[in-house]
């Protein structure tokens, strides 16, 4: 029996309910974050409940405290037996009177399958279609994915992998991954407008030492003139980009300063998972 967490909870998926009178039905308003568990480890759980409670804040979401959801995560996985899954987290609007108001949230939390990708898309790169767009208040992780969902049959019928959402002549995110570009061995990626990802904050640390980084905005041209091209997500990890709609980046193959990154990042995730495992003996 697989379990969901509905305010603390424990609750089999299949009889799992929240009112329909909630402001996240009525009006798509809440907060999101999503994490996924390798080996029973929950991967950088810090980061992601940090970001889960900063998106509550600038939605004006009451938060129920940082100790209390990750009890209740840590029940839920524990309850599934969890050692290879993802789990989604929604902090909903309540049900408020006037039908706009955000009042008494629930917190609602489900295991899911993560996505996977296949091995070429990493070894050959992927393609995006650019896509004229900013995200409705974008520092903030919310359950809005109207525009990620309504992109998809136009993503699958140009071949891409993804969207990538551009604004003002600026670059800025996918619908659901960070943006990095390579430029003389530097790699850049855009700070403003954008949705601050785990997985970005990870890669930019553990490349620090390694690499020049860069957080600034970056124009459509920069990523047009860039030597190289990636995304970063919790499930796609650092995914090589070689082209946009259709202009070739770089030599249209993934570069070497991406493979570095895949394979630091790799080994960095790796590490983090032995040690938390190790904490847990």
């Amino acid at each position: 029996m697989i379990y969901s967490s509905i305010n603390g909870t424990l609750v089999p998926v299949a009889d799992a309910h929240i009112k329909i009178t909630d402001l996240t039905f009525r009006r798509a308003y809440g907060a999101f974050d999503f994490l996924r568990v390798s080996g029973g480890v929950p991967l950088f759980v810090d980061d992601h409940l940090e970001r889960f409670e900063r998106s509550a804040s600038i939605l004006g979401l009451s938060y129920p405290g940082y100790d209390s959801v990750k009890q209740q995560l840590e029940a839920l996985l524990n309850a599934n037996s969890t050692h290879g899954a993802g789990v989604q987290m929604f902090l909903t609007g309540g049900e408020p009177s006037d039908g706009y108001t955000p009042t008494n949230p629930n917190l609602v939390m489900l295991e899911v399958t993560p996505s996977s990708y296949p091995d070429h898309m990493y070894t050959n790169g992927v393609k995006l279609l650019a896509y004229d767009y900013q995200r409705d208040v974008p520092t903030a992780k919310s359950t809005n994915y109207f525009m990620a969902v309504y992109l998809h049959h136009q993503i699958k019928a140009a071949g891409a992998a993804d969207a990538l959402y551009h604004s003002a002549g600026y670059a800025l995110e996918t619908t659901r991954s960070n943006l990095f570009i390579v430029k003389d061995g530097a790699l850049i990626t855009p700070r403003d407008n954008i949705l601050h990802g785990v997985s970005r904050k990870q890669i930019l640390g553990v490349t620090a030492g390694l690499l020049a980084t860069e957080e600034r905005p970056v124009l459509l041209d920069d990523l047009w003139q860039a030597d190289e091209a990636f995304v970063s997500s919790s499930t796609k990890g650092a995914m090589p980009d070689v082209q946009v709609d259709d202009k070739i980046i770089g030599s249209g193959k993934p570069g070497d300063v991406t493979k570095q990154v895949m394979s630091v990042f790799a080994a960095h995730l790796n590490a983090y998972i032995k040690q938390r495992t190790l904490q847990k003996v």
